[in-house]
Order: C-alpha cells, then sequence, then structure tokens
C-alpha cells in the first residue's frame, strides 16, 4: 500500500484496535476467574463430614460465612462448657466415594493431630491440622498471591496469629516443620493453626516419633472431609446422597450466604468478546473497501504484472502478503495498547467493584499473545480475499486500457 499512508494508518488503527480489544478481554477475563475461585475457596466447603462425636469447629471462611471441621479431642471447652469426648475418626477411604458422586466438585480431608504448647510462640496452644496439599481448597487459598502455595516434606503453612514467621523452624512431637507461609487474617480461628501435610503426620505416627497420646490416630484416619459441589448443585441433595455411606457420621451444611457469595465472570467474557466480534466484521468491511479503492487504483499496474508472465496465483498472494504485514503490524502495536488496557483495566476493576484479580504468569500470556495476532492476521487475510481476488482474475489487456 506504498502511496497511500491514510489508508495503510487506517487498516493499521482498525487491526491494532480489535487485537488490543480480543487481547485484554481474554486476560482480565482470565484474571477475573483466577480471582475468584481464590475468593470462593476462602468462603469454605458446603458441606463438612464429622465422625460422631462433635468436638470444637475450625471456621474456614470469613465471617458469617464459614464452615466447620473438627478435631477429636478430650477436655474441650465448648460455649464456656467443658466436655471430654471419645476419640473417633474417619477412614480416609471415603473421600474417593465421595469425589465419585454426581455433583461434587471437591472432596479434601483433614486430620486433627494435636496442639503445639509453646508459651513463646502463641499464647494459647496452637491446632496443629494435617492437610492434603493436592486437594485442599480451603486452608492454602489463603496464602498471599506472592506466596508458594505448595506444601511438601517437612513443610508447614501457619495461620496469621500463631506468632510464626515465614522460614521458622518448629518442633512439635519429634518432628520438625519449617514454616514456608503465612495465612492471611481471617478473624477465625484458622488464624491460630498450623498445617502440615497429610503424610507427615501418616509417617510420624507410623514411625512412633511419640507416644500413643501424641499420635492417637492411625495411618489413613481422618477426623473431617471438606466437600465442595458444583455450581447449581444443592449441597442438602448432595448431603442426602452422602449420608448412607456413612450412616454414623455427620455430615453438616454451610451457612447459606457462604454459597451466595460470589464473582460472576462470565458477564464480562461475553460483553467483551461481543464487542470484539462486531468490531472485527467492522474492520473487515473496512480493510475489504479499502483494498478494493486501492486494487481499482493499481489497474494498470496489475495489468502489466500479468502481461509479463505474473500468475493469477502470484497476484493472489501477494496482495494476501501485503495486507498480512500491514495487520501483522497492526497487531503488534494492539497487543502494546492492550497491555495498557488490562494494566488500568486492573486497577479500575479492583477499586470499582472490589474484587480480586490475578494476572496470568508472562509465560501464560503467550497463547493470549499467540491468538490475538493470528486474528488480526486472519481479519486482514479474510477481509482482502474478495479484491485479491478480483485483482487476480483481470483480463490484462482491460485493466491496462482502463487503469490509464
Amino acid at each position: 500500500m506504498r502511496g497511500t499512508p491514510v489508508r495503510t494508518a487506517t487498516v493499521v488503527i482498525a487491526v491494532a484496535v480489535v487485537v488490543s480489544l480480543l487481547f485484554s478481554t481474554n486476560v482480565l477475563t482470565t484474571a477475573l476467574e483466577h480471582g475468584a475461585e481464590i475468593e470462593n475457596a476462602r468462603l469454605g466447603a458446603d458441606l463438612v463430614i464429622l465422625p460422631p462425636s462433635f468436638s470444637w469447629a475450625y471456621s474456614y471462611g470469613r465471617v458469617n460465612s464459614s464452615v466447620s471441621v473438627v478435631g477429636p479431642t478430650t477436655g474441650i471447652i465448648w460455649n464456656g462448657s467443658s466436655y471430654n469426648i471419645e476419640l473417633t475418626y474417619l477412614p480416609g477411604d471415603i473421600v474417593g466415594t465421595i469425589t465419585t458422586l454426581t455433583g461434587v466438585k471437591d472432596a479434601s480431608p483433614q486430620l486433627y493431630a494435636g496442639t503445639l504448647n509453646d508459651s513463646k510462640q502463641a499464647s494459647k496452644p496452637l491446632n496443629m491440622i494435617a492437610i492434603d496439599p493436592a486437594t485442599d481448597f480451603t486452608v492454602l487459598s489463603w496464602l498471599g498471591p506472592q506466596q508458594n502455595s505448595k506444601l511438601e516434606g517437612d513443610q508447614a503453612v501457619a495461620g496469621a496469629g500463631t506468632g510464626l514467621v515465614e522460614g521458622q523452624e518448629l518442633r512439635w512431637n519429634g518432628l520438625t516443620l519449617r514454616v514456608v507461609g503465612i495465612l492471611e487474617p481471617t478473624s477465625t480461628s484458622l488464624d491460630e493453626g498450623i498445617f502440615l501435610p497429610l503424610g507427615v503426620a501418616y509417617r510420624a505416627s507410623q514411625a512412633a516419633l511419640g507416644t500413643p497420646d501424641q499420635f492417637p490416630f492411625k495411618p489413613g484416619q481422618i477426623t473431617g472431609v471438606l466437600v465442595r459441589v458444583e455450581p447449581g448443585t444443592s449441597p442438602p441433595v448432595i448431603a442426602q446422597e452422602i449420608r448412607p455411606y456413612l450412616s454414623a457420621a455427620k455430615v453438616l451444611e454451610a451457612s447459606p450466604l457462604a454459597r451466595t457469595v460470589g464473582v460472576e465472570t462470565s458477564g464480562v467474557a461475553y460483553y467483551g468478546l461481543v464487542v470484539a466480534g462486531v468490531m472485527a466484521v467492522a474492520v473487515i468491511v473496512l480493510i475489504a473497501s479499502v483494498f478494493s479503492m486501492t486494487v481499482n487504483e493499481r489497474r494498470r499496474q496489475l495489468g502489466l504484472f500479468r502481461s509479463l508472465g505474473a500468475t493469477r496465483l502470484f497476484i493472489f498472494s501477494s496482495i494476501l502478503e501485503e495486507v498480512g504485514a500491514v495487520a501483522l503490524v497492526g497487531g503488534i502495536i494492539g497487543l502494546g495498547v492492550g497491555q495498557l488496557v488490562v494494566y488500568f483495566g486492573e486497577l479500575y476493576l479492583s477499586a470499582a467493584f472490589e474484587v480480586t484479580l490475578l494476572l496470568p504468569p508472562t509465560v501464560d500470556l503467550v497463547p493470549f499473545i499467540i491468538q490475538s495476532l493470528i486474528f488480526g492476521v486472519g481479519i486482514g487475510a479474510l477481509a482482502s480475499t474478495y479484491p485479491a481476488f478480483v485483482a487476480s482474475v483481470m483480463d490484462p489487456y482491460e485493466a491496462i486500457r482502463r487503469g490509464e
């Protein structure tokens, strides 16, 4: 499109706008979805399965929207009264059974392993809870975005009220655990918990590192299962399906408030993509019009090419390549603009709607970049197909004569 800088700039800007909109919509939608997953996980489970003897509750959500899981213990205090309850456990293999039920999205076991009595680290005993890092969806979600959410080996994460710091080592019943993360404050008993991998607790029990009083549980035993149901599934219905498998266990439902709080992201993606689609159609019409005018003005040149031996395919592919190059430039510019839209869009959405956005890491942006560039170049190629076809089937003599 040499000699027509205004038309070239028009095509570049049009493609850049569409590419920037597509890229920013995909990135912001992904960030909203990831943020929504974290927020929904922090609301806790929809159901909790407990042993027959119910002791105290550990809250895994915000105030007024918490779910409880228990650890059987003796001499507990509940609502100001002291109770002595016989230790009971659930078999760990029930988790596999629960996850096979239709409508169950996640199920994660937990084991109340005891307490850490160390006045140097907290004003009261700290609760030692063993979790399954592979299936957990309530505890590790409270780690900050800059902290490693993996929990493996002799590692532990601690609540905000434990007084522990990241990197600190603590000893518990012969085990040495290293704190690799501190949970964000929750204003619940989660703040006074220390969480270690379930396998570590089982290994310590099996190796008899402590007395039976220190490790009263056996490998494979758990004290609770947290269950999260699929969207649109009724927790009471799932609770009824679970109860036949655990006749003596308690199946408790979460507060209805916990199931109504969430972030809806599908609407954002839908409207963003609809706008991008409408603009793409407009850009296709625009590019087709621009190149139709360009082909009409270059009739004589195209006719000379044909008379000198250029094939129809050569003429057709030359125009497509020219449009593709211009569209590629527009796409690259659009990606830069899209990055700015993502930056300011994140600031606006976080402030205006008080939602959490977790932008994908740079490596995860590569598919969005490639997709957006292909979309931009594809729009240009599609729009130029008809003008290129018209140019390729011109009669050389007529083209030269009418182009004079």
